[in-house]
C-alpha cells in the first residue's frame, strides 16, 4: 500500500493485491490464485494514539482457477472495496493497525457477483 495523506482526516492509497487459496480437496475444487490493483479514499475519524477509519475503494483483480495442472478458468473483474479499520501510534511516524474489507467482484463470467473478503494487519510507516 502507498499513500498521501491531505490532512489528518482524508488520505488516498493504491493497493496490490496477492492471495492463493485452496478449495476442498475430497471435492477436487483446486486452486484459486489472485492479483489486483485498487485505489481508496480514507477518512480517519480521531487524531489521537488510536485511529479509526472508513475507506472507499475501486480495483481490478486477476482470478485464476486451477485443478491440478489444468487452468479451468481466468476472470478479470471489478472490485469495489469498502471497508473499515483502526491504527494505533506506536512511536511519532510509526503506526500498527489492521482492517478489514468486503469486495464486491462484477463483470465476469464466472466470479460475477462473488465477494472477496479480506482482512490485514498493516505496519506503516509515516514521512
Amino acid at each position: 500500500m502507498l499513500g498521501y495523506s491531505f490532512n489528518p482526516q482524508w488520505s488516498i492509497h493504491g493497493n496490490f493485491h496477492f492471495g492463493g487459496y485452496s478449495g476442498d480437496v475430497e471435492k477436487d475444487e483446486g486452486f484459486f490464485n489472485q492479483v489486483g490493483l485498487s485505489f481508496a479514499a480514507r477518512y480517519t475519524f480521531l487524531d489521537d494514539w488510536v485511529r479509526p477509519y472508513v475507506f472507499f475503494g475501486l480495483g481490478w483483480i486477476r482470478t485464476e482457477h486451477d485443478i491440478e495442472t489444468h487452468t479451468n478458468f481466468v476472470e478479470h473483474s471489478l472490485m469495489i472495496e469498502p471497508g473499515f479499520g483502526v491504527i494505533f501510534r506506536l512511536v511519532p511516524n510509526y503506526f500498527l493497525g489492521i482492517e478489514s474489507t468486503a469486495a464486491p467482484l462484477f463483470i465476469g463470467d464466472h466470479m460475477n457477483a462473488a465477494i472477496n473478503f479480506h482482512t490485514m494487519l498493516n505496519f506503516e510507516y509515516r514521512f
